[in-house]
Parts: structure tokens; sequence; C-alpha cells
């Protein structure tokens, strides 16, 4: 009914990409930057028809397909015609990073007063002041219907999207106004970084330009288009701008390894471990990268030095038990998955493999069915298919 060593669940986050040429890669990322392009121009023309908040969305959405510099110069304008001189200025800087040596925004950044990434020198500025003067800035003024007074809250925002999305079934076109309150909430003021007190950044909250939130909103989005390179380019910008956070270490290594780039996986992990001592993720990443080369020794110690750090770790003990399933210890794998449902009680992974021990190696089917049907109750990811095995017992004990 089952095989024993393929139905066993080790508790990883991502796939295996299926392998793809070079020439599926450049065309896929022919196909990024075309649509990258086409929202950059869509941007253009609503900000020459007096449209800036529209003209934001298809910038902001462009620089989540591919980087363009051109991209967040125009944002920049556009923060910097409405007086919001810090959007401004970190969307300069944005467009920096991509083309060091872009003159305009580097100029533009200047006479805000601000430094660009390649700090200037006296006569840069006074040459960045002369520019400006020649390419002076339209004040944008929205009208009393335009204008968003204050800081929305976050159901208030949602109350807007709700409302935009009412309006484009009825084929209403939304207001500036409208756009900006579902799109831009927030007071602009850059978030503090976590501390003992809030561990965590907040969610829902405006993504401020360059700020620790939006780096890894930007590192999830490429990494999931496959764009591995933008994406860890990414994620290493929110570690230089928060290196307290693990997560984007730990989600590099993820990305390598669904590459199957086993070396540099490693690498991250390890990196990881050495940066923080005391937490058990970057063992259990080593852990299942040395079960996917065939090393359960190694893999073993790992799951091992997680539940010292945290000896209530339930992926370390259903991982475990899966080593010791693969060795046909099952005796060894039911204890440790035991004690996992002694710690949880609801966790899917456990239940399905101590149900698969119950049912092909104990023989008892009650158990099984047991386990099965809490699996099913939880909707565990091979819900359907355990159903099957569910009936499969039920019409064995008539």
């Amino acid at each position: 009914m089952k095989t024993m060593l393929w139905a066993a669940l080790l508790i990883f986050a991502t796939g295996i990409a299926g392998c793809k040429t070079t020439k599926d890669i450049e065309r896929k990322e022919y196909d990024h930057r075309e649509s990258a392009m086409k929202l950059i121009d869509e941007g253009r023309q609503l900000a020459a028809t007096g449209q800036p908040m529209l003209a934001l969305a298809r910038f902001d959405r462009s620089t989540k397909i591919y980087p363009v510099s051109g991209a967040w110069y125009e944002m920049g304008r556009i923060y910097e015609a409405m007086g919001q001189r810090e959007h401004a200025a970190a969307a300069y800087n944005e467009a920096l990073k991509l083309t060091p040596e872009w003159r305009e925004p580097r100029f533009a950044m200047l006479a805000l007063g601000f430094q660009p990434p390649k700090p200037a020198s006296a006569d840069e500025i006074r040459e960045a002041r002369r520019w400006a003067a020649a390419n002076p800035v339209r004040p944008i003024t929205l009208t009393a219907d335009e204008t968003v007074t204050a800081p929305l809250t976050a159901e208030q925002a949602q109350a807007k999207r709700q409302e935009l999305i009412k309006n484009a079934a009825e084929n209403r076109k939304p207001t500036e106004a409208e756009v900006a309150a579902a799109i831009f909430t927030g007071n602009g003021q850059p978030q503090g970084l976590p501390s003992a007190e809030k561990p965590v950044y907040e969610r829902g909250k405006e993504l401020i330009i360059g700020s620790y939130p939006y780096h890894m909103e930007r590192a999830r989005s490429f990494a999931r288009r496959g764009q591995s390179d933008l994406a860890a380019d990414e994620y290493l910008r929110a570690m230089q701008i928060d290196p307290k956070q693990i997560d984007p270490r730990l989600e590099i290594g993820d990305m390598m390894m669904k590459l199957e780039r086993y070396p540099q996986a490693q690498f991250h992990y390890e990196e990881a471990g050495r940066q923080f001592p005391a937490s058990p993720k970057p063992d259990l990443k080593l852990g299942i990268l040395a079960m996917k080369m065939k090393d359960n020794d190694t893999a073993g110690k790992d799951f091992r030095d997680a539940l010292q750090k945290d000896p209530k770790n339930t992926e370390a003990f259903n991982n475990l038990a899966v080593i010791a399933m693969q060795g046909k210890d099952y005796p060894e794998a039911a204890r440790l998955l035991n004690e996992a449902l002694t710690i949880n009680p609801n966790y899917t992974s456990a239940l399905l493999n101590r149900g698969l021990i119950a049912d092909e190696i104990e023989k008892n089917h009650p158990l099984a069915l047991k386990l099965f049907r809490r699996y099913v109750e939880l909707n565990g990811p091979r819900a359907g298919e355990v159903r099957n095995w569910i009936q499969d017992l039920e019409a064995g004990q008539k």
C-alpha cells in the first residue's frame, strides 16, 4: 500500500527546482526585463498626465520584477515633487546602487542634502546645485479630493483596498487619493530595528525604501521568480541593514539548496551557525543538507545539536526518526515520533510517519487509523492520499 522510505516526511520548506538550460534562463530574464520596462513606460505616461500615485505604483511594481535604475530615479523625482525628501533620497540611492556612475540621481541626491553611496567632493556638490537649478522639479499639489490628511490604520487601509476592488468591478476609475491610501500608508518615518521588547518587525506597515523588511520582500519576490542572483543581492542588503536577523542568511542557503548548489548552501548555514550560536535553525538546515548528500551520520549529529539547543524541537525529533526509518530501526523511530507528538499532538509530519510505522511495521491498524484520521482533520499536505489509506484500513477491518 505504501513505501516506507518514500513516504517518510523530512521537514524542509523548499523543493528541488527542475533543471533549466542556459537558454531558458536567459529567455526568462529577458521576459522579466521587458515586463519591467513596460511598467516604467506606463509610469512615465501616468506621471506626465498628472497621476503621480498611479505612476509610483507602476514604478514600484517594475522594481519587484527586474532591477532597473531608471524606475528608482523616476520614483525619486515624484517623491521630490511631493515634498517627501527622505523618500526621494532613498529612491535615488537605490538607483545609484544599480548604476553607481549615473550623474542625474547622484546630483539630485546631493541637491537634497544627502550623501550618495560614494561620497562627493565640495566641487561636485556645487555642480549638483547648479544642475538642480537648471533641472527643477515641478511641485505636485494635490487637490482636496486627492490629499491624504493623516496616516491610515491597517483597518482603514484594508477598507480602502476593498473599496478599490469594488470600484474596479464597477468599472469606475479610482481617484489619486484612493490609490495613495491603498498603497502608501504610514507616516514615512524609518522603522526601528527589533529589540528585546519588540523582537520582530511588525507586519502590515508601509515598507520604507531601503529598510530591512523592504529588502527581504524584494529578495523573496526575486527568489519566487527564480532570479537567484538578484535575490541573493537583496538578502545581502538586508543583512547589512540589520545584522541581528538570522532569516536572510538561512533563506539564501535554502535558495542555494533548491538550486542544488550544496557547497554554497552549506557555507550560508555554517555562517548562520557562527553568527547565531544559540539558534537551532542552522543545525536543522545543515542536517537536511547532509541527508540530501546521503550523509545520515552527519545529519544525525546536526539534529542532535539542534535538540541540545532546543530540547522541544519537534522538527529535529521528526528528522532523526526519518533517519532511523531509513536505517530500519523502527522502534527508535517510533520512540522519537512519540516524543514529537507528546510535545505537539497536532504535528502533521510526526502523525503521518508514526501512522506509517503503526500500519506497516507494528500492524497496529487501530492506532494507524487514529493517527491518519487526525492527520486528515488537520489537512496535512498529503491528506487526499491518506484518505485512500484510511479507506483501505477500514475495508480490511470489516
